[in-house]
């Protein structure tokens, strides 16, 4: 069959497919039209794996019938549409927008400059830029409005309360807009210098975490977390803890996998490198039964205790969590977990330090304890019969020819893009599963088991301590 036939057919075959399950539930499919909705957008999950072969192909289609130079350069302007949505969020344009058009007739960029303080003329042209991928829609010459997409990037929050405490401006949202923000601030100045990084034979084959990318775009010798506490980082700090609430989203329920049921009451778990307990706070509302410790630097032990007590005030009076700062880099002072957590914290790592902290742990750890990680699993973009692995719940299946094999785009997606935000600020990475199995080695554990969850963008790799070392 003719490559571009069988792109068609999948793509065909996946709409029907998500069409008919829509007609069955009588709710139209979310239109890119209109503003986000959380109930109008719950067909999605229903419809998710349905979905991806059509985007799959789609992309592929698009790469197979465009120009190989004009797709090339399209995708090397990458950075404006990056360094665009960065300015749009810095203007606070969404919430003008969803405060001033909540109609969504359309609004005239001389009036949203009004509020941001932008030209009008080069508000216009980062507008239109956006609109050429779906991102607001221009309905007049000039006059632009919300569509789905636009509209994620709103922290629901009004102007004046952001212009009064502009550092205030993603505490207490949801978390996505603040990961918008976070990547298209430092992570975005960042990445402009990884070419330089890479080439420099200084930099080659530098491990140190105050080495990074980061580093030498920002003239700073802290780490990345470091960086955060310096004066006049307040607002990227804040931004950053509820940052990683979105990527708590993005990686999707702990409430799958690993059966928490299993352990015993009161069995501890610790949430090493924590944060400010997000992931935690979702675990201790489905799983009362056992007590739960964050464990964080000391600055983020005191962030952590103003959204708790924001939250879940009961939690911490009852002692059902406990918010202890702790230096991961010395023996964890637990020495009865019965899990220790840790998730988005491996990835912040270079192997040389992602083992000692490994290490750390197995010397706080019981013969019962099981580490968890919770990391962004690297497949190969090669057929699954080239990539076995011999560690139980990771089970590779490859996409329907002509589609790339772990679905591109459409797949996984995450850890790939993931892989070089960690290289540029973190001087770290993401890691296949062989990868993962010697770190554990190294660390002194045994990689026993993956849990890899429909839908999940992060699986759950479970670790005992290896027996050998007792």
């Amino acid at each position: 069959m003719c490559t571009l036939d069988a792109l068609l057919g999948i793509i065909s075959n996946s709409v029907k497919t998500i069409q008919a399950k829509c007609k069955a539930r009588g709710v139209p499919f979310p239109s890119i039209d209109e503003p986000f909705d959380p109930e109008s957008d719950a067909i999605r999950a229903e419809v998710i794996a349905d979905a991806a072969p059509a985007i799959a192909a789609a992309q592929q289609l698009i790469a197979t019938l465009d120009n190989p130079g004009v797709y090339a350069l399209r995708q090397t302007f990458g950075m404006h549409i990056s360094s665009a949505i960065g300015a749009m969020l810095a203007g606070n344009i969404a919430e003008i927008m969803r405060e001033s058009d909540p109609n969504g007739q359309g609004m005239k960029v001389e009036d949203i400059a009004k509020q941001d303080g932008i030209d009008p003329v080069r508000l216009g042209r980062l507008m239109r830029l956006l609109t050429n991928y779906h991102i607001f829609t221009e309905v007049n010459p000039g006059a632009f409005k919300h569509n789905r997409i636009s509209s994620t990037f709103d922290t629901g929050k009004s102007v004046d309360e952001i212009k009064k405490s502009p550092a205030d401006k993603y505490l207490n949202t949801a978390g996505p807009a603040a990961l918008f923000g976070h990547t298209t601030d430092e992570c975005f100045k960042a990445a402009a210098y990884l070419s330089d990084y890479l080439t420099d034979k200084g930099t080659v084959t530098n491990q140190k975490p105050n080495g990074a990318v980061l580093q030498r775009a920002m003239s700073t010798h802290d780490t990345l977390f470091e960086w955060y506490e310096q004066a006049g980082n307040e607002a990227r700090r804040k931004r950053f803890n509820v940052a990683m609430r979105g990527v708590s989203e993005l990686a999707g329920p702990m409430t799958t996998g690993f059966d928490w049921k299993t352990l015993s009451k009161g069995g501890v778990v610790v949430d090493v490198g924590g944060g400010i307990g997000a992931t935690t706070m979702r675990l201790a509302d489905n799983h009362p039964h056992l007590c739960y410790i964050v464990q964080d630097r000391p600055s983020m032990v005191d962030e952590g205790e103003k959204f708790w007590k924001a939250e879940r005030p009961e939690a911490l009076r009852s002692g059902l969590v406990q918010l202890q700062a702790h230096d991961m880099f010395q023996v964890n002072p637990v020495r009865n977990a019965a899990v220790f957590l840790l998730r988005c914290v491996i990835h912040d790592w270079s192997d040389h330090y992602a083992t000692t902290i490994l290490q750390m742990l197995r010397a706080s750890a019981t013969p019962d304890t099981r580490l968890m990680i919770v990391d962004p699993l690297i497949r190969y973009a090669c057929p699954a019969e080239l990539q076995n692995t011999d560690v139980p719940g990771v089970e590779w299946h490859d996409a329907p020819a002509p589609l790339l094999p772990n679905m591109g785009i459409a797949g996984n997606f995450m850890p790939y893009h993931v892989d070089f935000h960690m290289l540029t600020m973190t001087n770290s990475q993401e890691r296949t599963c062989q990868e993962f199995k010697k770190l554990f080695e190294k660390g002194g554990w045994k990689l026993e088991r993956v849990y890899v969850n429909p839908g999940v963008q992060f699986p759950q790799l479970i670790g005992c301590p290896a027996q050998e070392t007792y």
